[in-house]
């Protein structure tokens, strides 16, 4: 039967009120007899700490069969 292993860490390498914050995670996954594959992605956030944020966004997929990779903008309003 197989068995999946994964892992995950997420690190925020700054957060400024006045110049925003970005974060960065990665994650793994081992399948039994299948090759390690690997999931990267980015995030800058201005307004994080406000009621309201704009967010940028970007990831890849590696060692998948079709390696693919996203990008995404999002807003976030408090007051609605």
């Amino acid at each position: 039967m197989p068995a999946t292993e994964s892992f995950g860490a997420a690190y925020r390498p700054f957060d400024s009120d006045a110049y925003g914050s970005a974060l960065v995670g990665l994650q793994g996954e081992k399948t039994t007899g299948e090759i390690m594959r690997y999931r990267f992605g980015t995030e800058y956030a201005y307004g994080l700490h406000d009621s309201t944020a704009f967010f940028l966004r970007a990831g890849i997929r590696m060692q998948f069969e079709s390696q693919d990779y996203s990008i995404g903008l999002g807003f976030r309003e408090k007051k609605f």
